[in-house]
């Protein structure tokens, strides 16, 4: 008989220990994403499938790094990331598909998150209303090199973390829509926020309150002149993303070269 946990979800119902967990952790929504990330790896294993949480770790460019699904929305991204620090990871890049609020990007366009609008619930959990949702920087400029190296379209910004996407008319509940969720909506995006994937405030909340590195990168897979997703328009932000984790683990060995706490850009001004 095993011994009672202190949480369901405790070491991911007790299958994960410490040593399955790399530092650098990519957070893609869907377990299927994960399945996609790991065939741009060396190495992988899967390391437990518990609830909405798919785990894989491994190798790729010569650093360890693990793939973990976190499910929909913020309680569930909150769990992982209890559950991953505990465990030794302390960077995260969380990789997902955009909700557009209008037409602010085009169908393929990625989204790097420098912050989100705490609209999610969760984050409340963690810190006060006033406390800002940030990424950090670091993974904030790891992403951009990504994009840009991929030479991808990619727009950097604020993004929403919505509670939910909202009745959507046409249908049964479309009054909703016109009373609550379209003003909040317009009044975000004339703000020049980005439509977001719902995840983003909590992970950028409760990684700075532990004193770890979160960032975001998602992808347009829509616009509301074109309605349908392209599913398979998350193959470029999940290359992207593996490629952003990539950067960071170099710089993170040329800080530790050169004993420094940050990164610093090189801008040929010597520097």
């Amino acid at each position: 008989m095993t011994e009672p946990r202190a949480h369901v979800h405790s070491g991911f119902g007790g299958e994960v220990q410490p040593g399955d967990i790399a530092p650098y952790v990519l957070l893609p929504t869907d377990a299927s994403q994960v399945e996609k990330i790991v065939a741009h790896w060396d190495t992988a294993r899967q390391v437990t499938h518990h609830y909405e949480f798919l785990i894989y770790s491994g190798e790729y460019a010569g650093i360890p790094i693990t793939a973990c699904s976190t499910g929909t929305g913020g309680m569930s991204v909150s769990i992982a990331i209890e559950e991953l620090t505990r465990l030794g990871a302390n960077t995260f890049l969380h990789i997902g598909i955009a909700d557009p609020l209008e037409d602010e990007a085009k169908r393929g366009d990625l989204i790097i998150a420098k912050g989100a609008v705490r609209f999610d619930g969760a984050s409340h959990d963690y810190a006060r209303p006033e406390y800002p949702a940030l990424a950090h920087f670091e993974v904030v400029m790891a992403a951009i090199a990504a994009a840009e190296q991929s030479e991808l379209p990619y727009h950097v910004g604020v993004v929403a973390s919505l509670a939910s996407s909202g009745p959507r008319p046409p249908g049964r509940f479309g009054h909703f829509w016109e009373e609550h969720t379209s003003p909040l909506r317009e009044a975000l995006q004339r703000a020049g926020v980005y439509g977001g994937s719902g995840e983003e405030a909590t992970l950028f909340v409760q990684a700075a309150v532990y004193g770890f590195r979160a960032g975001a990168i998602t992808i347009c897979s829509r616009t509301e002149m074109e309605e349908k997703f392209d599913p398979q328009l998350d193959e470029t932000a999940l290359a992207a993303g593996v490629e952003a984790m990539r950067i960071l683990a170099e710089w993170d060995k040329v800080k530790a070269e050169k004993k420094s706490p940050h990164i610093v850009p090189d801008l040929g001004v010597g520097l």
